[in-house]
């Protein structure tokens, strides 16, 4: 009896020691994979998206649902090897990426975003309203539209406030102000005299303020408000650099200065005017002439003394110089405080909001330079990588909110594209059959014109755990 006693007492002692070493080595991720036939230690896979409840597919079978509070999910104990992951929702373009899950590693997609199958639209204004809506114009935030009629009289409408706001502009506005507070037009279609309007969001804005002539005109506001621009364009490409200052009166007034003479060109940023001088050496200055600082240590060298664009954002050290006709772009780098080439065939460049990249376009393809290293996906700093290449040009583009997409119009379609690069990049149409769109300030909203008249829709966005 004993012996038996003994004999049962191992088998359970055994029985445990597996069951306890199966269990630990569950709780540390290995599973035994049937296609190798051994114990493996398995990888991870994070998501985040812009919806909820939606489902999550491995391989094509189920493996969870996103709950109705929460847009991320962590999907653990994935085995090695290349997975097919698809996400699916009803009403949305299911989104898809290929991937490799390595042992003990985490695979991260951050900004994932599925398309609606139908963008709802919400109409502003009907092009009935007013014999036909030809043209428009918004302020940043997109609160306040400037309307061309078919008979170009132009309206404002005020969205916040739902009705139009008393005005005396003749021609549309082809400037605003960040805050929205200024716009800045032409006396008439044939003319370069400019014609400021102030208080654009109040409900009697200022009478039109002659200003002078200036090519590139630039609205700034710091402590005063002020319009840039340059005159006096010589036969070697060289200008003056001007500021005119505005005051609130209704009779108002100007100051004008001469900021700095001989100039390749300039930009504006926050509160500060930067130009390239005749050297090629990037400057900043205020726009009242005050805190003239030197940026650039060394002379940018070009092939030839052609125009030039200088492009900024709103840090203090992201520059980019395009030769307009070689079309050739530079980059400044901050450690050796001097500009690098970084591509050819580029027709514009944009900064991303954050900073970290820079979007080229050339007439059909879409490159994005990354500045500095990124890690999910990863990507070295100084990479300059193609986004998209298309049969036809490309006519306007701009940067997703979020960093990780782009906009682009195409084809008489308005596109958005991921930037992450495993196998193949997610994407779509927004919309089609416009005459015209325009992204907000915040970029969370466009406003666009067709046929039937003004509207707007909402980009899709990631809302951190919480979709909207």
């Amino acid at each position: 009896m004993s012996r038996i006693r003994f004999i049962l007492l191992g088998v359970f002692i055994f029985i445990f020691t597996i069951a306890a070493s199966t269990m630990v080595l569950y709780a540390n991720g290995w599973r035994f994979s049937f296609s190798e036939k051994k114990l493996v230690q398995t990888g991870a896979i994070f998501l985040n998206m812009n919806v909820r409840e939606a489902k999550i597919f491995i391989n094509n079978e189920l493996q969870k649902t996103t709950s109705p509070i929460s847009s991320s999910v962590l999907i653990n104990n994935i085995l090695p090897g290349i997975k097919k992951i698809r996400i699916e929702k009803d009403g949305f373009l299911f989104w898809e990426k290929e991937m490799r899950v390595e042992p003990q590693q985490t695979n991260r997609f951050l900004n994932i975003l599925l398309l609606p199958k139908e963008i709802k639209t919400n109409y502003l204004l009907f092009s009935e309203q007013f014999g036909g809506i030809t043209d428009f114009f918004a302020s940043p935030d997109g609160n306040i539209i400037a309307i061309q009629q078919k008979d170009k009289k132009i309206n404002l409408w005020n969205r916040q406030k739902g009705k139009m706001i008393e005005n005396k502009l003749l021609i549309l506005p082809f400037a605003w102000s960040g805050d929205n507070s200024i716009v800045l037009t032409k006396q008439t279609p044939q003319s370069n005299n400019l014609v400021v309007f102030m208080n654009m969001n109040e409900e009697q804005p200022t009478s039109g303020i002659n200003i002078p002539t200036l090519n590139n005109p630039k609205i700034l506001i710091d402590n005063e408000k002020f319009i840039i621009g340059t005159i006096n364009k010589n036969i070697d490409n060289l200008s003056t650099l001007i500021s005119v200052e505005l005051t609130n009166k209704t009779d108002a007034s100007t100051k004008t200065r001469e900021l700095v003479r001989k100039i390749k060109t300039f930009a504006i940023s926050q509160d500060n005017v930067y130009f390239i001088d005749q050297q090629y050496i990037l400057w900043r200055i205020k726009p009242d002439g005050s805190g003239l600082r030197q940026i650039s240590k060394s002379s940018l060298s070009l092939e030839t003394d052609g125009n030039i664009e200088l492009i900024t954002d709103n840090s203090e050290d992201s520059f980019a110089i395009r030769e307009i006709d070689a079309e050739t772009l530079w980059i400044f780098n901050p450690q050796t405080q001097s500009f690098d080439h970084i591509a050819q065939n580029v027709l514009s460049a944009q900064f991303s909001p954050d900073s970290e990249k820079l979007m080229l376009i050339s007439p059909n393809e879409i490159y994005v330079y990354f500045i500095k290293e990124t890690f999910a996906p990863k990507r070295e700093a100084k990479t300059l990588e193609l986004i998209t290449r298309l049969s036809g040009r490309i006519s306007n583009s701009w940067w997703h909110p979020q960093n990780e997409h782009l906009l682009f119009e195409y084809d008489a379609s308005l596109q958005i594209i991921e930037l992450n690069n495993e196998v193949k990049r997610n994407g779509g149409l927004l919309l089609n059959n416009y005459i015209k769109v325009q992204e907000t300030k915040s970029n969370r909203e466009i406003i666009a014109l067709n046929s039937q008249g003004l509207f707007l829709f909402s980009i899709p966005k990631i809302s951190g755990l919480l979709s909207f």
